[in-house]
């Protein structure tokens, strides 16, 4: 055919074993396309037949004989029934309908069972349930379909939604091996989830997917993963231990942000990208080496609900007991508030690179002498006392180039 789509919100196409050819340019025009279903044995057939920027989203279906165990699938989890739906709605009714055939009521916490055929869970779907302890996710769901953030002007107030956001007893998910993307805020505030385990089939996360998970101890970062995403585990102030593979590339802003309990961050040499306010008030972190190859100490903002102003915030800003920070010469800015209240901080070598430093970079830090490279050309100041090393009353010794400008 020489038809081409047109549809601009297009995320997965299913073609059926009857499709015989197909234009190489059929999916130019589906710009969110994230996934090609194929029967199975037909993905080197199509990858022949389309562009290769289509190439990584083409998945086989499994089998045809696959689909008799549907009549085969567990009924029971643990102790609990389970439960099939696929958003707030269908849950409710089935367990109407467990409850007229059992002869009693179903109390919760419920184990429930992402109905078999269901590939997208959509963005609202199980939002603020706090009746759901368990999730199992069939072989057929691909996404979990990311939520968003936005400002509700009729309630004056950000508003946050996700899939399974604000589900508050919800304390574990089983995966399945298909799964490929986890969207923006899909477990946000989900306070009870104390372990995850991501298959590698995941190739993103979205921006917020587990933040404040406050009961989340630790956590694997699959080697599929190029990008944290900003606020990704921000909040999760139990979290421990994060293991993050060779291969990620960008670490968001926001990425651990008020983890409290992390220790021992080990970044790969392929980080390249550390956002603002990344490791901000991570105050279990102790010592730290970014990578060679990231270029800047960024700094961020993002809003503080409690007294309603403006945060701002470097990649470390509040570490309260990180004491040693190894920073290599990639490194050409040092931005604002890079250091802010690092209150253990008492050395630090500025490579040669950096050219300049932000304001506030190391304000209140108990920094007793610095040495500032020629390379340096800016040391940021500001108009309310919040200079590059303001408060910082312990430092005695500071060595100043002639490349100064400013």
């Amino acid at each position: 055919s020489s038809a081409r789509g047109t549809f601009k919100s297009l995320t997965i196409v299913n073609l059926p074993s009857g499709v015989a050819t197909i234009d190489p340019i059929f999916f130019e025009d589906c710009p969110m396309l994230k996934t090609i279903t194929v029967p199975a044995g037909k993905a080197e057939y199509y990858k022949r037949r389309l562009s290769e920027k289509y190439y990584s989203l083409i998945v086989e279906r499994e089998a045809e004989k696959t689909r008799v165990k549907k009549e085969k699938l567990p009924t029971m989890y643990e102790d609990k029934y389970i439960i099939e739906a696929i958003d707030n709605q269908t849950l409710a009714k089935a367990i109407a309908k467990m409850e007229k055939k059992l002869g009693a009521k179903i109390e919760p916490p419920y184990v429930v069972r992402i109905k078999p055929g269901t590939r997208l869970i959509k963005k609202d779907a199980f939002m603020d349930n706090d009746d759901i302890e368990v999730v199992i996710f069939p072989d057929d769901v691909m996404m979990i379909e990311g939520g968003r953030n936005y400002h509700d002007y009729k309630l004056h107030d950000q508003v946050t939604i996700g899939a399974f956001i604000d589900c508050r007893n919800l304390k574990r998910l089983v995966f399945s091996g298909n799964l490929r993307e986890i969207g923006m805020y899909a477990f946000a505030g989900c306070s009870s989830l104390e372990n995850i385990d991501i298959p590698d089939s995941v190739r993103e996360i979205g921006e917020g997917a587990f933040m404040d998970c406050s009961s989340l101890v630790k956590i694997a970062i699959p080697a599929s993963i190029k990008n944290v995403g900003d606020n990704t585990f921000s909040g999760c102030s139990m979290l421990e231990e994060a293991t993050i593979p060779e291969g990620v590339m960008k670490i968001g802003s926001y990425a651990f942000a008020d983890c409290q309990y992390l220790q021992n961050v080990i970044l790969p040499k392929s980080v390249s990208y550390i956002g603002g306010g990344a490791f901000a008030n991570c105050t279990g972190i102790e010592n730290f080496v970014i990578p060679d190859g990231v270029n800047a100490i960024k700094c961020s903002s993002r809003r503080n609900k409690r007294f309603d102003v403006t945060d701002h915030d470097g990649v470390f800003s509040g570490c309260t007991y990180l004491k040693s920070i190894v920073i290599p010469e990639s490194v050409t800015e040092i931005e604002d508030y890079a250091f802010k209240n690092c209150h253990s901080l008492e050395s630090i070598t500025i490579p040669k690179g950096v050219r300049s430093i932000g304001m506030g970079a190391f304000d209140d830090t108990p920094l007793k002498s610095i040495t500032i490279p020629p390379s340096v050309k800016v040391i940021g100041g500001g108009k309310y006392g919040n200079g590059a090393f303001s408060h910082c009353k312990l430092l005695e010794n500071v060595v100043l180039s002639h490349g100064l400008t400013e």
